[in-house]
């Protein structure tokens, strides 16, 4: 039986499985993160005012269990077609960048607060948002066009095989790093020119401040190993 499967089918099985129990892993994170700031949504989200930010903010908080849903069900499904595997994959990853692109609102939202919402503040991140925006959906849209996939032999191999695609998606990870510096800058400018006039204690100011660059610490982390990952690895083991 060993000799008529070939060597590599059986380590991109391998692969996949190591992929599946990440993904596993992660969505147990996922749940955690969730359940932790569970109680703060409820006491200070859900009866407040309805608004636009508050919609994003329920979008980006739930999405991403459907996301991850929709990733589960393509490694866990058996008998998938190389056509179904594709849309699959397809749609999950432009629901992943759609919850990525409500992040990146709100961030630019907490951004323009931080300056006061000054005018040339609010125009400089609405092009730039726009920018980088339209600039990584080409990008997602051409790397979703060269992937080609195929399926486990045998119906009871749950899973798709990514044979081919193009590794210039990782040009959008250095799009968010470029975006996220922009905004650190922006961040650590504004904390130090209120601190400058405003001695002691800011309160929630100084909250907004220090998490802006704790999240940029750890996104620019994430991003650039993201980025090592694509550039790095064969094709089909993406």
């Amino acid at each position: 039986m060993d000799e008529l499967v070939p060597v590599d089918l059986i380590a991109e099985f391998q692969r996949s499985r190591v992929k599946t129990y990440l993904r596993f892993a992660a969505t147990s994170v996922l749940v955690y993160d969730y359940l932790l700031t569970l109680d703060y949504e409820v006491n200070l989200m859900w009866p407040s005012r309805l608004s636009i930010i508050k919609l994003l903010y329920f979008y980006t908080r739930y999405s991403a269990f459907f996301d991850v849903g929709m990733i589960v069900y393509y490694q866990m499904k058996t008998d998938l077609s190389a056509v179904e595997c594709k849309r699959i994959y397809m749609i999950a990853s432009w629901l992943v960048v759609a919850g990525i692109i409500v992040a990146e609102v709100i961030l630019m939202v907490r951004t323009w607060a931080l300056w006061e919402r000054g005018k040339r503040i609010g125009i400089f991140l609405v092009a730039l948002s726009t920018a980088a925006i339209v600039v990584a959906s080409v990008i997602e849209g051409l790397y979703l066009k060269t992937l080609a996939f195929t399926s486990f032999p045998g119906s009871e191999t749950p899973g798709c095989l990514l044979i081919g695609g193009n590794p210039t998606i990782g040009v959008n990870f250095i799009i968010i790093i470029l975006v996220e510096t922009a905004v650190l800058i922006l961040t650590v400018t504004a904390g130090v020119q209120r601190f400058r006039f405003a001695r002691g204690s800011q309160g929630l100011a100084s909250k907004l401040h220090h998490d802006g660059i704790m999240f940029y610490i750890f996104l620019f982390a994430i991003s650039l190993a993201n980025f090592v990952v694509v550039l790095t690895i064969p094709v089909g083991n993406s």
